[in-house]
């Protein structure tokens, strides 16, 4: 929006920069950081060159960087999911296994039916 109403627009985000938009009202507070690393950096923010425009957290990154990070982890979610899926599913044919198996060896010779039975 500031871009929008100056003729010389921001460029750049800065302590500075993000101080004029609090004192013009673009902003009703000053940005408070979610941990104490944090700090607002920006680029390229009036497109006058073809380099992307970019904000940036020096603790967490950009929004990009940080899509790729939760991307990554849904994907490790996702494959513990599948583990834990497939461990119990192993164990239960484990037991099942054991439990017929068990069953069939402790029946006496003559109750095993072998198809010669009179």
């Amino acid at each position: 929006m500031y871009n929008m109403d100056h003729s010389a627009p921001m460029r750049d985000v800065n302590p500075t920069t993000l101080a004029e938009l609090v004192k013009a009202s673009y902003l009703k507070c000053p940005l408070t950081p979610p941990s104490p690393g944090c700090s607002y950096s920006g680029r390229n923010l009036d497109k006058t060159t073809d380099m992307t425009q970019e904000i940036r957290c020096a603790e967490h990154g950009t929004v990009a960087e940080l899509n790729v990070y939760f991307e990554r982890l849904q994907h490790t979610q996702k494959m513990k999911q599948i583990i834990v899926v497939g461990t119990v599913a192993m164990a239960l044919l484990i037991i099942l296994g054991t439990i017929f198996w068990g069953s069939t060896s402790r029946r006496k010779p003559d109750e095993q039916t072998d198809g010669n039975a009179a």
